[in-house]
């Protein structure tokens, strides 16, 4: 991403479309705006275009948290970045789910993430899923050495059931364009 420390400068940060004209060094080093030049006239020389973030898969481990395709060290500084990630868990053959990393951890070159938004599903006779009669909440703690830790209680508070298990899982994360 361009760093722009120059006056007469519209841009944008992280969080809004804010025009700002004047220092542009205090703003997020993550922005979804890149600068270029405009012939127009005025006061400002330079406009804003949006930059879509690019999906890209960070890490990818077998059950055992063996690498099979990037790195651990590019999943911890999209972590690190503050990066939204999200983590593929396989099941059975052509069958996956998606998880978004509500909370991450990283202690040494391990990472955790957690997703407490889940509610119980199951599939009725035509093969569509639907939200089971006896619905509970679906908790999960994932890490990337392929533990897999869910914790099911119903909507009324009792316990359901707790699993534990090893997955193979690709961890995706929303990073900058490199363009």
């Amino acid at each position: 991403m361009k760093m722009v420390n120059a006056p007469n400068t519209a841009c944008t940060g992280r969080l809004g479309l804010c025009a700002f004209f004047g220092d542009c060094s205090e703003l997020w080093q993550f922005s979804v705006f890149e600068l270029f030049p405009l012939p127009a006239a005025g006061n400002a020389s330079r406009w804003a275009v949006p930059l879509i973030p690019e999906t890209e898969l960070l890490y990818e481990h077998d059950e055992n948290g063996n690498q099979i395709s990037g790195t651990i060290e590019r999943l911890i500084e999209a972590a690190g970045k503050a990066y939204p990630i999200k983590v593929k868990i396989y099941q059975a053959k052509n069958h996956f789910d998606m998880m978004d990393a509500q909370w991450v951890f990283v202690e040494k070159n391990l990472v955790h993430a957690s997703n407490t938004d889940q509610i119980s599903l199951s599939r009725d006779s035509s093969g569509n899923y639907v939200f089971q009669e006896d619905a509970y909440h679906y908790y999960v703690v994932v890490n990337s050495e392929g533990h897999h830790h869910a914790s099911r209680l119903y909507i009324d508070g009792r316990k359901r059931n707790t699993t534990d298990s090893k997955r193979r899982m690709a961890w995706f994360g929303l990073v900058p364009s490199s363009s």
